[in-house]
């Protein structure tokens, strides 16, 4: 239904409000250590698999996140898992595409090995006051607001560089 939504978009913007659209979509792939918080079983999806995806979206002009929010990755665990480290380099093909973090490790290999992947931070890191939210905008390139910020307007109209939040459309 994403990629029949999409479609419409391209082809038929008419049917979309001018200040709404879809830039990109999120998710993980089976088997991939990185992922978090989600379900993660299953056959490891092949990685010509997973190029298809990620060029698919990208043909719509669609960015694709990766949900890398597994907060136990260590150095060790990240070196130990070739798949994941292959979805980032497949990540990495000069659209606008990015990963999810939370692990600190994580977020320091994907900003030396990939510094031009989008680093967006998790809303799993729970961040609930404006402070710690202004300090992950000057780290990361956009910072996903946990949800009790995202319903008070009082703490959105606190922060600044407004254009790098995002929120989920529905957080269940």
């Amino acid at each position: 239904i994403v990629l029949l939504m999409l479609s419409f978009q391209r082809d038929a913007p008419e049917l979309f409000y001018d200040d709404v659209k879809i830039e990109s979509v999120y998710g993980g792939f089976p088997s991939s250590s990185f992922c978090g918080g989600r379900c993660n079983t299953g056959p490891a999806m092949p990685l010509l698999d997973v190029e298809a995806v990620i060029d698919r979206y990208n043909d719509l002009g669609i960015d694709c996140n990766v949900t890398f929010s597994n907060q136990l990755l260590d150095e060790a665990a990240i070196s130990g898992d070739e798949y994941s480290r292959q979805i980032l380099w497949l990540l990495d093909n000069g659209a606008g595409n990015g990963a999810i973090l939370h692990s600190e490790a994580l977020d320091a290999y994907v900003r030396s090995e990939h510094p031009s992947l989008k680093r967006i931070s998790s809303t799993t890191k729970c961040l609930k006051d404006t402070t710690a939210i202004q300090k992950e905008l000057a780290r990361f390139d956009r910072v996903v607001l946990d949800n009790d910020i995202a319903h008070d307007p009082d703490a959105l109209s606190a922060l600044r560089d407004r254009d790098k939040l995002e929120v989920m459309v529905n957080e269940y």
